[in-house]
């Protein structure tokens, strides 16, 4: 009983992240309709491209925290351990209720990009998606292209993972998002700047990412990829 009674405020802290997530991809969803209902350049219009960039921003660090932080899915299955071990001892609404978020976090843990990975399920019901975070991405690389030899700051990271992951959200079996100029034009973005930093010394490979979406081909990555210091923003 102390390790259940130990781990399941860690377990709790889990599982509100868990929800945070389901609370971030609904955002994810409206901004889009906000975008689509707005005329371009408006302020309605701004503020709904610049909420999908910070939220898109916040879920790759998170996703990408949680993917290196193995003590995460130790402390977990420890905790399901104790569960098992003590289920005869607690109320059976209490041990059924654990039960079913247990069942929840497995699924939620096991996936390393499961956070990302459940923004694009969400993303992809809303209609036009995909020409919404096109803006997006237009928007994106407008600003980092005006000034790619710039210093990494905070700002200019936050913009180069959501440029990364609108690529990786935007592609998939409706859209095969390298096929699209924007994209395209992301290139030269990318090849500046193919390590990307997250928190402290830990950095977000971005070749890595692409090579998750589903239209990736191996053949594509010289175009990703940059062979000369001469190459520029597309």
């Amino acid at each position: 009983m102390t390790t259940y009674t130990t781990m399941r405020p860690e377990v709790q802290r889990v599982q509100a992240l868990q929800d945070f997530v389901t609370t971030m991809c609904n955002t994810c969803c409206e901004n889009i309709r906000a975008i689509r209902a707005a005329a371009p350049n408006t302020e309605p219009f701004q503020t709904a491209c610049m909420s999908i960039v910070r939220l898109l921003d916040i879920i790759s660090v998170l996703n990408f925290m949680k993917m290196f932080n193995s003590s995460i899915m130790n402390d977990f299955a420890m905790f399901k351990r104790s569960f098992q071990q003590i289920r005869g001892e607690l109320r059976a609404d209490e041990a059924e209720q654990v039960a079913q978020q247990s069942h929840a976090l497995h699924f939620f843990l096991a996936n390393p990009n499961s956070i990302v990975d459940a923004v694009k399920a969400a993303v992809e019901k809303e209609p036009g998606f995909d020409e919404a975070l096109v803006l997006v991405l237009d928007a994106t690389i407008a600003a980092l292209s005006t000034s790619p030899a710039l210093p990494l700051t905070t700002e200019k990271c936050a913009l180069l993972r959501s440029t990364v992951y609108l690529i990786y959200v935007i592609d998939g079996p409706k859209c095969n998002a390298f096929k699209l100029k924007s994209v395209k034009g992301a290139r030269g973005v990318i090849k500046l700047n193919p390590n990307i930093p997250v928190h402290g010394q830990l950095l977000l490979t971005s070749l890595v990412v692409l090579k998750s979406a589903p239209n990736w081909d191996d053949a594509m990555e010289r175009d990703w990829t940059q062979t000369d210091e001469s190459c520029a923003i597309l």
